[in-house]
């Protein structure tokens, strides 16, 4: 699940991501895995109201760019802060199951990220 609300935008909108989290139970959904940015606390919300179990998922890349001025140039003095808050947000939210650090991630397959 992206962040954004298709015509609404980035802009988080809890009765937007209340009614998207509803629409997926009603197609017999009951997990979600945000992509490649943690999802909203309004999203997390949704989710716990309507028992939708969740993947909270960080990040597309590491610190090897996709494009010149991605993330990867800041990933480096960032990441350990990054996933501090994500755990703090998402902290007592029942919804939250399960944690990812990256998805289409290259790095793991390198001896820097292995260190």
């Amino acid at each position: 699940m992206h962040h954004s609300q298709g015509l609404l935008g980035a802009a988080t909108f809890a009765e937007s991501e209340y009614r998207r989290i509803k629409l997926l139970k009603e197609a017999g959904f009951n997990a979600v895995r945000s992509a490649h940015n943690p999802l909203s606390r309004a999203a997390l919300e949704a989710c716990d109201r309507l028992g939708m179990l969740v993947l909270d998922e960080l990040w597309d890349m590491w610190f090897i760019p996709k494009n010149p001025h991605d993330y990867a140039k800041d990933w480096r003095d960032h990441y350990q802060d990054d996933i501090r808050q994500m755990v703090n947000k998402d902290y007592n939210h029942p919804a939250v199951i399960m944690y990812s650090i990256g998805n289409e991630v290259g790095e793991p397959a390198t001896p820097e990220a292995s260190r």
